[in-house]
């Protein structure tokens, strides 16, 4: 009986040995857990440093991913662009949603919106074509009074030289140099071309500044290098339009001063798209 008591203490004092064991163990552990938790908050720092960092430009924000961005291309692909067009489109667009009645989500456009835009359009293509109608007719008024005016200094160049002689110096009191005077403006490059959508459609309006004189060769080409030249023709004026052109086609133009069958040297090209 004394004996196994003494085995029975032993053994209890080896689990008891066990026990302390595994009780340092678990201070081991848990000593080691804040360890953990503070390399936990460093990288909860780290995270937060970058959140405040600038985007990179690989990252893409919310709503504007690959998929949106397909999205919003479709919609411009889809939508049209040329005033016209889309004038049309939105009217056929306002029909549309008011048969949709209250089927038509809340939070879309009305229908009167819709057909506001339409008009607003139709408004502003409206008022252009009147300006534009009314600029191509003061155009011909205009070109009208000038070929009358430059006939009449014609006669009146003919009775100067009559009166005072070719070379008469009161020539100047008529707004006229004497034709031996020397000062007729030289056929120089032209410089100052400027060009703008003509009237009527598909058509290019083409100026320059005047030489005294001059009369104008102009000549227009579907490439920079006027190898592939589409027409030419003379103006009397400073000016010229181009009409028969291709809508969306880019043209280059170019000029030279003519008089008295001396040519003056070519213009730099201008160029323009032809409009619809």
């Amino acid at each position: 009986m004394g004996c196994n008591e003494a085995v029975l203490g032993s053994n209890t004092g080896f689990f008891a040995s066990k026990t302390a064991i595994l009780d340092s163990k678990t201070t081991a552990f848990e000593a080691r857990t804040p360890r953990f938790d503070s390399g936990t908050a460093k990288h909860d720092s780290n995270a937060n440093v970058s959140d405040s960092r600038p985007l990179n430009h690989s990252i893409i924000p919310p709503g504007r991913g690959p998929e949106n961005k397909r999205e919003e291309e479709t919609h411009m692909a889809r939508i049209k662009t040329r005033p016209d067009e889309l004038r049309d489109q939105l009217n056929t667009a306002s029909l549309a949603a008011t048969a949709a009645g209250l089927a038509w989500p809340a939070t879309a456009p009305t229908p009167a919106a819709i057909t506001a835009a339409a008009t607003a359009i139709n408004t502003s293509l409206t008022s252009i074509a009147t300006t534009e109608g009314t600029l191509a007719t003061q155009r011909q008024t205009r070109d009208t009074n000038v070929t009358t005016g430059r006939g009449i200094m014609t006669d009146v160049d003919e009775a100067t030289d009559f009166l005072y002689g070719a070379d008469g110096a009161q020539k100047v009191n008529f707004g006229l140099p004497p034709k031996g005077s020397g000062s007729i403006d030289p056929l120089v490059k032209l410089t100052d071309i400027r060009t703008s959508d003509g009237i009527p459609a598909q058509s290019i309006f083409f100026d320059w500044e005047n030489i005294q004189g001059a009369t104008y060769e102009v000549v227009w080409a579907t490439n920079s290098t006027f190898t592939t030249v589409i027409g030419t023709a003379v103006s009397t004026q400073s000016e010229y339009t181009i009409t028969g052109l291709t809508a969306g086609t880019q043209y280059w133009m170019r000029v030279r001063p003519v008089r008295g069958g001396q040519f003056g040297p070519w213009s730099d090209p201008a160029t323009r798209v032809a409009p619809a």
